[in-house]
């Protein structure tokens, strides 16, 4: 950021997309109650002044293509956590291993570390509701997409000059066999 009254230098505090509302609501004084409901995220406005950098916290989730089950993600401070149903939990050290080639799962000297995102993970989402909820959805896409093979075809993805279409692995690649090649580490073969 660079602006009257912006501080020059960096913070390290993980932010998100959600932290943008917030903050150019600070910026421009209005208050978030302006917005006739409650929002996501948080100002970063403060630390842009130049004030102290709090910890910062991103959280994730993915349900779509390549995932039998819903990933969620926690980055607080230092640390990243990613937790599947399917796979086991990751955690890494950001600040120490910003590739992520070294997972602290299971190490007993970030136990205390893991077991506090796995709690909180635990509170924040209810895997099994929401992987019901993706496969009801899907259900429905899918018989929209049986009703649409009848007739002339016209598609309802968005679809620019190039055939979108048979970009996405929903259409026409099975996901299960995609997995096998693309998923780190490599699924169980049943």
């Amino acid at each position: 950021m660079a602006g009257p009254g912006i501080a020059t230098g960096t913070v390290d505090s993980p932010c998100s997309l959600v932290d943008i509302l917030p903050t150019l609501l600070d910026f421009s004084g209005a208050a978030d109650t302006e917005l006739g409901q409650p929002i996501d995220g948080r100002s970063l406005a403060p630390m842009a002044r130049g004030g102290p950098e709090d910890d910062g916290e991103v959280i994730a989730e993915y349900c779509a293509e390549m995932t039998a089950s819903p990933v969620f993600m926690i980055r607080r401070g230092a640390f990243k956590y990613v937790h599947c149903d399917d796979d086991p939990a990751r955690l890494y050290n950001i600040a120490e291993d910003p590739r992520e080639l070294h997972d602290l799962a299971g190490d007993p000297a970030y136990a205390d570390i893991e077991a506090e995102f796995a709690a909180d993970v635990s509170s924040r989402w209810d895997s099994a509701a929401l992987r019901a909820d993706v496969i009801a959805d899907q259900k429905s896409r899918r018989a929209v997409f049986e009703a649409m093979q009848h007739g002339v075809r016209t598609d309802w993805d968005h679809n620019p000059r190039r055939d979108a279409s048979e970009e996405y692995v929903r259409n026409h690649i099975d996901w299960t066999v995609a997995a096998q090649k693309t998923r780190f580490p490599p699924p169980a073969k049943s």
